[in-house]
C-alpha cells in the first residue's frame, strides 16, 4: 500500500476513538486546499487549513490532511456521512 493508504488507515483508527471511524471532512470547513496524492483505491488526498467554522466546531484538533466528502461521493459514496448538522464526514475505514 502506498503512505497516502498506511496515512489514512492511521486516521481511521485515531477517528474512531473520538466517533466510530466518521470525521468531519467537509470542503465547507476548509481553505487553501490543495491535492498531493491519491490512495491505491483511487480516492484523491489533499492538504488544507482548517477555517473558523471548523475551528468554531473543534474539528481543528483532526489533521490537515486526508479526503475531502464532497470528492470522495465520485469513487467511494459508501465512506460518505451526512451528518445532523449538515456537514458531510468520512469513515476512514472505508476509504482505501
Amino acid at each position: 500500500p502506498s503512505n497516502f493508504s498506511n496515512n489514512l488507515s492511521t486516521m481511521g483508527q485515531i477517528g474512531s476513538i473520538f466517533a466510530p471511524g466518521a470525521q468531519k471532512s467537509d470542503f465547507r470547513l476548509k481553505d487553501n486546499v490543495r491535492k498531493i496524492g491519491e490512495t491505491d483505491g483511487g480516492a484523491n488526498v489533499f492538504a488544507w487549513n482548517w477555517n473558523d467554522e471548523a475551528k468554531a466546531l473543534g474539528v481543528d484538533a483532526q489533521p490537515e490532511f486526508g479526503v475531502i466528502a464532497q470528492d470522495l461521493v465520485q469513487t467511494h459514496p459508501e465512506a460518505v456521512i451526512h451528518m445532523e448538522d449538515g456537514y458531510l464526514a468520512v469513515d476512514y475505514r472505508k476509504v482505501s
